[in-house]
């Protein structure tokens, strides 16, 4: 790995405030080197991965950028790195530390924003450097640059996931377990064990690019680990509500940086969940429905269910209030906690519930969704999407004269198990050393376990 850390960076701090500050008065000294580094580290190395960034660092500070990567440099990278950089250095700009410890920055003239004011800016901010960062990263991607970025997504001897919408998925959940880490520390605390904090750490290292022998280990055992724990958050598809006694398993797969059984959005509304409840707001989100919102779901309502009454479906196709406020008050939530999921055009909190409200109404009459699944939890029973889910839930199932019982079944990664379902079978002919190597992996978890009860 080239030591890059010693070139320039990719953007200047005027070129910071030009782009992303509406102040252009803003001192140049709040926006220090170490605070750009970081912000490419963080936001623009992952998605480029380690190969191509090293190119661009390289060629950018020997001034020999190729035309093809000038031009990505230039339209495309600085646009967005420049907000990552703002959003970066809000904190510094907002809060001062001082001998007696952490200060609001005041004015003479003006007030500092409040704690929501402050965290709905920083969303925001994100948002557009993710709006950005994603057109980029279809830019580079289009069949009209086939060519031109050879080194995209390269990372070295080994790598981490980084293809389409997975890439997208999986660096999502790394700035959700970061905000989730330093927001909701008793949420952070109920899952994941010594060993699952020390995933997060060197996660976070392997994508900076360190390539140490406890990186490279950890890598094989998080596939390990994945297949193992993929369907941990399963019992959140019923009508389980999480609380911290139950929500260990999908804490533990955000810190590992595993997508389960859940997917990502899955995983994050059972997390807004539990924290709406902890923070009181579980039995008041009704609160958060204005008069002006609740007569449009009113309306909704009736509208569709008057709608579906000539339609011959074969589910039931009705909707409540109730459930739709459910769904309303999650595109709420998801708007302040996962920006980078918003698109552009989308102005405010309201309008993205909405969006998600005439989603799920599609699926409820058509019986597919339109673009990504969400509140599968709310669709009936009898829904094709409920009874397709259910199919993969159990899985493909097939004989095998091997297997006591003379059934195996398939397991999330592709590979088959003796039984008809999990945990129902034992094994034929089977690997003697998996099976110890198993058993030490589960006496591990054992030892942890109980060292954390002695604690």
């Amino acid at each position: 790995m080239a030591n890059v850390r010693q070139y320039n960076n990719l953007v200047t701090a005027s070129e910071v405030i030009t782009q992303s500050f509406t102040n252009q008065a803003t001192d140049q000294a709040l926006i220090s080197n170490e605070i750009i580094t970081i912000a490419e580290l963080a936001h623009i190395k992952p998605y480029l991965g380690l190969d191509m960034y090293e190119e661009l660092k390289t060629q950018n500070h020997n001034s020999t950028l190729t035309t093809a990567n000038s031009d990505l440099v230039t339209h495309y990278l600085k646009p967005a790195l420049c907000w990552y950089v703002r959003f970066e250095v809000m904190n510094e700009i907002q809060y001062n530390t001082t001998s007696a410890g952490l200060v609001v920055n005041t004015s003479d003239f003006s007030s500092p924003a409040n704690v929501e004011q402050f965290n709905q800016m920083k969303n925001d901010t994100f948002r557009k450097a993710q709006v950005l960062l994603d057109d980029m990263i279809a830019y580079i991607t289009h069949e009209d640059q086939t060519n031109d970025y050879p080194l995209y997504g390269k990372d070295g001897d080994y790598s981490t996931p980084n293809d389409g919408d997975l890439a997208k998925k999986m660096n999502g959940i790394i700035f959700y377990s970061k905000n989730l880490k330093e927001q909701q520390p008793k949420i952070w605390k109920a899952g994941g064990n010594i060993r699952g904090n020390e995933a997060f750490l060197l996660w976070g290292r392997a994508r900076d690019g360190q390539d140490t022998e406890a990186i490279r280990e950890w890598i094989k055992e998080r596939e390990s680990w994945a297949k193992r724990h993929f369907r941990d958050g399963q019992k959140f598809k019923g009508d389980v509500e999480p609380n911290l006694s139950n929500v260990a398993g999908v804490v533990a797969q955000i810190k590992w940086r595993v997508l389960g059984n859940l997917g990502e959005r899955g995983m994050k509304d059972v997390i807004l969940e539990l924290t709406k409840k902890l923070e009181g707001r579980k039995d008041n989100m009704t609160n958060q429905i204005t008069e002006t919102s609740k007569k449009g779901l009113e309306n909704k309502v009736k509208e569709h269910n008057e709608e579906i009454k000539d339609l011959d479906l074969d589910w039931n196709g009705r909707v409540t209030y109730n459930k739709l406020a459910k769904v309303f008050e999650r595109g709420i939530g998801a708007y302040k906690t996962n920006p980078e999921s918003v698109r552009p055009n989308v102005q405010s909190p309201e309008q993205w519930a909405f969006a998600r409200v005439n989603s799920f109404l599609f699926v409820m009459r058509k019986g597919r969704f339109q673009g990504g699944q969400h509140d599968t939890d709310l669709l009936p029973k009898d829904h094709p999407m409920k009874k397709a889910m259910d199919d993969a839930e159990n899985q493909k199932v097939r004989r095998n004269p091997d297997c006591p019982d003379g059934y195996e079944h398939q397991m999330p990664d592709g590979s088959y198990m003796c039984g008809k379902e999990h945990g129902g079978g034992g094994y034929g002919n089977y690997d003697e050393k998996k099976i110890l190597d198993f058993l030490n992996i589960m006496k591990e978890d054992l030892i942890t376990q109980i060292k954390l009860i002695k604690k």
